[in-house]
């Protein structure tokens, strides 16, 4: 039972592995596409082929170079929490949770996507917010919370993963660091760091599950199958906001835009194929960290254990710095267009979830369960469907995301769920207080 289980975690992570590939592979060939040659005049239907060969070629390139874009920003440092998150649960019930999250999510990248092409041009969340009337600050205040939650989470991981050092020492020079990377005199720097690191994540994270997988064949590890038996359908709900902040993608709709020059097909293939790789990973993941035999956080417990000590460190690294590094990206990003000094400004913007970091190492998963249960779910779920139920009524185009009353329908589900995690909320800070 173990064996196929982690065979198919390390084929996920080996395609997650060939992002950075498929991109380099993108810059190099562009648009050209391969050339071929015709020795004799007889040979015209040969070249009709290589022809229409060519034309078709650098567009399944471009969709497959935006699937994998898609794949690579969905997969983060978030995902090192997930077994702690559904162990309760159990196997069956996270691979339902995960599956409805991300069916859930799929639909709503594809409003997004309707949006963004009926705002023409390079458009952005932003764009859309203003073309449909709504309020650019309160867009722009869910994103900051929702970047602020998850560069408190990172930071809040990186804290434990230095030993020799205090929590808060530790979490403060994670913080430090960071910064110092992604506000340096270079963006361009930054982002190669970006793809280094997340080449090591790659390699460490095929290096866990191979290491894994001996030891457990070994018996150096300990895996009980019977574990994923387990099914607690209570649990599982409490685990739909952090799964969703792990499976969000609709971030990465504008540019999958940009790149596939708003053809509706491309691009609702990248975004679909794209964000299934995650998907699968993640079960692939659940299934190894639920099957592992320990009374705590199963990560911790592969981070502890000699076969798989080395690769996990290196994954988790790299895992938290690639999100932490693109959080702070991104808020500089955010304050450029106001801010007169941009650099300073984005050093300001991190203070807040720098400090959220120091508070507790808890934090690793309350801000994730945080950031999808309100960030995500208004940013990414309820407000899409109401901007572009708004655009159909001012601006021409295709309803590629479906009829008007499926979009009320994904709007009516991401308020129900807003309504109802806040109402959970409200009740245990009542007890809390009371």
């Amino acid at each position: 039972m173990p064996r196929p289980l982690l065979r198919g975690l390390l084929l996920c992570l080996a395609a997650n592995g060939l992002q950075p590939l498929a991109l380099i592979t993108r810059r190099r060939t562009g648009r050209s596409g391969a050339r071929a040659s015709v020795r004799s005049s007889n040979d015209a239907r040969r070249l009709a082929s290589v022809r229409s060969s060519d034309e078709k070629r650098p567009n399944l390139a471009r969709t497959a170079s935006a699937a994998a874009l898609v794949a690579g920003t969905t997969v983060g440092g978030g995902f090192l929490g997930l077994p702690a998150v559904v162990k309760p649960a159990g196997f069956v019930p996270t691979v339902v949770t995960l599956t409805a999250s991300w069916l859930f999510l799929l639909a709503e990248a594809l409003v997004v996507a309707e949006a963004v092409g009926r705002c023409r041009g390079s458009a952005s969340l932003t764009t859309v917010a203003e073309t449909a009337g709504a309020s650019k600050l309160a867009v722009r205040g869910l994103f900051f919370a929702l970047v602020t939650a998850t560069l408190a989470s990172q930071l809040s991981k990186a804290g434990t993963l230095l030993p020799n050092l205090s929590y808060r020492a530790a979490t403060l020079a994670a913080a430090v660091a960071a910064c110092l990377a992604a506000l340096g005199p270079s963006t361009k720097r930054a982002a190669d760091l970006n793809a280094v690191l997340t080449a090591v994540f790659a390699i460490s994270a095929i290096g866990v599950g191979l290491t894994a997988t001996t030891a457990i064949e070994s018996g150096a590890l300990a895996f009980d199958a019977s574990r994923l038996a387990i099914t607690n359908a209570a649990a599982a709900r409490r685990s739909v906001p952090t799964i969703l902040q792990l499976l969000v993608f609709a971030e990465t709709v504008p540019t999958v835009n940009e790149l596939l020059d708003g053809d509706a097909p491309r691009i609702r293939a990248a975004l679909t194929f794209g964000s299934l790789a995650p998907l699968v990973l993640e079960a692939a993941w659940a299934c190894l960290g639920l099957g592992v035999i320990t009374r705590g956080d199963p990560f911790e417990h592969l981070l502890g254990s000699d076969p798989t000590r080395l690769c996990a460190i290196l994954l988790a690294g790299s895992a938290v710095a690639t999100t932490a590094l693109g959080s702070i990206l991104a808020l500089k990003s955010d304050v450029a267009p106001t801010a007169s000094r941009p650099r300073r400004a984005a050093l300001y913007a991190t203070l807040p979830a720098v400090a959220v970091a120091l508070t507790s190492p808890e934090v690793f998963f309350k801000a994730m369960d945080f950031a999808g249960a309100y960030p995500v779910a208004i940013l990414w779920g309820l407000f899409p469907p109401l901007a572009c139920l708004k655009l159909r009524r001012t601006t021409s185009g295709a309803r590629s995301a479906g009829p008007d009353a499926w979009l009320v329908v994904l709007a009516a589900v991401s308020g129900l769920f807003v309504a109802s995690t806040a109402a959970r909320d409200l009740r245990g800070l009542f007890r809390l207080l009371f």
